[in-house]
């Protein structure tokens, strides 16, 4: 979890991928290592690492697919990837040349700004709230491209981001956005309420 302009940044989940280039004996995977496992019916092996600070699960596929999901850094995701081909290699399983990217990463922060549910997503644009159906706004952003979940206390959560430096810039401009947002309400209550006020007062006499 990172400190950024006040509220805190904390990368949840990155799924990266890539291929082998050939196809991967699965009983011999699971022979060579007691940590990976099969499911009946499942067309992939397991491997699971929880190792020198790592934290992340692989799923191996008999085309040579791989894909990693768990990691908590685009770092860890690239080197368990780089790791589970050496195992392939080492339990001798030919792989070819590999390449990973890095498919979706989940980030969520804390904004640490009070807000009304109903008065951001009215004017927070590309927003979507149906508190019957789920309890979070749903905000569309375009810079960078990504979906984002707005909880009531300040929680989100973004999804379909590439790389940190866009967590860091979507985390970022949310909170400016949501800033806005604020001052557009505050703005307008102090526009309506004399306006308001002075209605009132006609209607009295």
């Amino acid at each position: 979890m990172s400190g950024f302009s006040g509220f805190y940044i904390s990368i949840e989940n990155v799924v990266a991928s890539g291929g082998v280039e050939h196809e991967v004996n699965l009983d011999r995977v699971v022979e060579a290592y007691p940590e990976a496992h099969r499911t009946r019916g499942f067309p992939a092996v397991v491997l699971k690492f929880k190792r020198h600070g790592i934290k992340a699960s692989v799923l191996i596929f008999k085309n040579g697919r791989l894909i990693c999901s768990g990691a908590r850094s685009v770092e860890d995701a690239l080197k368990t990837l780089k790791k589970t081909v050496n195992m392939l290699r080492a339990a001798g399983i030919k792989t070819g040349k590999f390449e990973a990217k890095i498919e979706n990463i989940v980030a969520s922060c804390s904004l640490e700004l009070e807000y009304s549910m109903d008065e951001i997503a009215e004017t927070l644009p590309y927003s979507v709230y149906e508190p019957d159906y789920f309890p979070g706004i749903v905000h569309k952003m375009d810079d960078p491209k990504t979906a984002v979940l707005i909880f009531p206390h300040g929680k989100a959560i973004f999804a379909g981001l590439k790389t940190e430096e866009e967590v860091y810039k979507a985390a970022k401009n949310l909170k400016e956005n949501i800033e806005n947002t604020l001052k557009t309400i505050r703005e307008k209550r102090c526009y309506t309420m004399p306006r308001l006020e002075e209605a009132i007062r006609q209607l009295q006499h």
